[in-house]
């Protein structure tokens, strides 16, 4: 999937580099240990469409690109979406995307089942 933002396009990626950095995004702390729960945080605020998940999202998936955007950029684009009513749009594109991606697809069943 590809996002424009700030007048560069982006690919993004949802493969093991994608959970990983969700992983770092998403954590608790267990008996002094943390552990990263990207997807099993990810999956319930995008159903909730929850709008930091989506820059989370573009952080997430673009985190494999040498040049990413900027968490600046990215909040305006976001913003630009939610001004032109897109928000629900896009989240409606990301969730299909990441529906169909392999290492998504089986943890988007479960949670829908």
């Amino acid at each position: 999937m590809v996002v424009e933002i700030a007048g560069k396009k982006y690919e993004l990626n949802f493969g093991l580099g994608f959970i990983a950095e969700l992983d770092k995004i998403y954590t608790v702390e267990e008996s002094g240990l943390e552990f990263g729960v990207g997807m099993d945080m990810l999956i319930p605020y995008v159903k909730m469409r929850n709008p930091v998940a989506l820059k989370n999202i573009i952080k997430a998936g673009t985190a494999h690109l040498n040049q990413k955007p900027s968490s600046a950029d990215i909040e305006a684009y976001l913003e630009e979406l939610a001004s032109n009513d897109k928000l629900e749009d896009f989240f409606e594109e990301l969730e299909s995307n990441m529906k169909i991606a392999p290492f998504l697809k089986k943890r988007f069943q479960m949670v829908e089942e």
